[in-house]
């Protein structure tokens, strides 16, 4: 009973810090303001307490291994309901009412219902609600230059701090475990820094992340939001370098690589050189130390027979799983590596295995329905062009890091995912209702910053209509 409390207790702090951050500083939107604590709170992940114990020896893969009040969690709840008390509607895709539903029913009627699966469903319930939020706060960012700005600043404070402790475990120094989510030392023993999140993957995630949602704003209207849209994209990218994380520093300079490329305007010419200049040298630097990583294990440990038990699991039980986030205690009872606490280090494997396919396709539809639309319009002219290219050119890095690994689609990786996806949503809206949404945020905040290129048209127009 105290610890339902104690988490009950988390959460009205939550919503009430909202509230008096919002008497602070009136300019900042709840959307916005949900965005900035939800990064902030996966930012420095942590389990507060276990609604029920659970042994040592129990290993998980979507969520904690029993349902656990943790710092991301509380914040996503008191964000719901502080969207709630304004009365605003909280746009979860209809697919995902329906894939939650169906995992819930499972839960009583086709898995065991034990407590180490109950957490893997809050776990992607709180995914699914991320994603709700990001289409909220995508629709504030992308048609509000203050907006953008203040959410921009903030990821700018989250990856400084980051920085600030990564450059203290690579020095050597005493940081506490209370800091950095872990007792380990290795980071500065081996020369991979892992900041606040526990794990140098899960940082150069998180990097990944933060430069996916800054990016379009690299071509903001806004100076300011210019500005600090490039830092966030810069802090991110030397962030990513101290990991050495192979999946993920890959895919970070590929997508910035590929934006910087591909630049409109030829008044981008220096823009473009001098990101190219510095994308090229910070390459050079985490070369050697990325190259040593290959050398001392080129097969990625485990992974190849990690890989085998996924396989043999998905023969014996394609269809109905594990059940969610029990996949280790499964697979583990006839492969011992699984066993030792590695699930499959493949994303879409690891919530086939679990969920069964039909579950896993209607998890992942809105992803996928929402990278098709971007390919559709991401060679088109107007304000969703930018948002739409992030996705396109952020997709073979997105396979990377899934493909090899499988914490981006989990625990509080999930959440920050989630909230991109749904960001980027809001950005590349459907056919039928992209002409509706850009004319109500025109008539609400004037013309979308996102698009320099559609601002001059209009002016250009304007000047025609006048000298008729």
């Amino acid at each position: 009973m105290k610890e339902v409390l104690l988490g009950v207790g988390l959460v009205v702090a939550v919503v009430i810090g909202l509230a008096l951050v919002r008497l602070v500083l009136p300019r900042v939107s709840l959307p916005v303001l949900s965005a900035i604590a939800i990064l902030m709170a996966v930012a420095v992940p942590r389990s507060v307490v276990e609604l029920v114990p659970h042994t040592s020896d129990v290993f998980s893969t979507l969520g904690p291994p029993v349902p656990t009040v943790t710092t991301y969690g509380a914040v996503v709840a008191g964000c719901l309901i502080a969207f709630l008390l304004e009365r605003r509607h909280v746009p979860v895709p209809a697919m995902y009412y329906v894939f939650i539903a169906c995992v819930a029913v499972g839960l009583w009627t086709v898995w065991e219902g034990s407590a180490l699966q109950w957490s893997g469903l809050i776990a992607l319930a709180l995914g699914v609600l991320a994603w709700a939020f990001g289409r909220v706060v995508g629709r504030e960012i992308f048609a509000n230059n203050a907006s953008a700005r203040y959410l921009m600043i903030a990821m700018a404070g989250i990856l400084t701090l980051q920085l600030g402790v990564s450059a203290a475990q690579l020095l050597g120094l005493e940081v506490p475990s209370w800091l950095t989510g872990t007792d380990r030392t290795l980071e500065g023993l081996i020369g991979r820094a892992s900041g606040t999140v526990g794990h140098p993957a899960n940082l150069a995630k998180i990097a990944f992340i933060t430069c996916l949602i800054a990016l379009p704003f690299t071509l903001s209207k806004g100076r300011k939001v210019r500005f600090w849209a490039w830092t966030v994209v810069g802090l991110g990218l030397v962030t990513s370098g101290l990991t050495i994380s192979r999946a993920n520093l890959a895919a970070h300079f590929l997508l910035i690589g590929l934006w910087i490329v591909t630049l409109p305007g030829k008044a981008r010419f220096m823009v473009r050189l001098a990101s190219g200049v510095a994308l090229a040298v910070l390459a050079l630097i985490f070369l050697p130390p990325l190259l040593e990583r290959f050398e001392m294990d080129e097969t990625g440990g485990q992974r190849p027979v990690l890989l085998d038990a996924a396989w043999m699991q998905l023969s014996q039980n394609l269809w109905t799983g594990t059940g969610p986030n029990s996949y280790i205690s499964v697979v583990g009872g006839f492969d011992a590596a699984t066993a030792s606490g590695l699930p499959v280090h493949n994303a879409f494997l690891l919530y086939t295995a679990e969920l069964g396919l039909t579950l896993a396709v209607v998890f992942y539809a809105p992803i996928l329905l929402l990278l098709l639309r971007s390919l559709r319009r991401a060679g088109r002219r107007g304000s969703q062009l930018s948002a739409a290219k992030v996705l396109v050119f952020a997709l073979p890095g997105y396979l990377m890091i899934t493909l090899t690994g499988w914490s981006l689609m989990a625990n509080f990786s999930l959440v920050a995912t989630m909230l991109t996806f749904g960001i980027l949503d809001a950005a590349v809206p459907k056919r039928g209702t992209q002409r509706s949404e850009r004319r109500a945020r025109e008539d609400s905040h004037g013309a979308s910053p996102m698009s320099e290129e559609s601002s001059r048209a209009n002016e250009d127009h304007g000047k025609r209509m006048a000298a008729l």
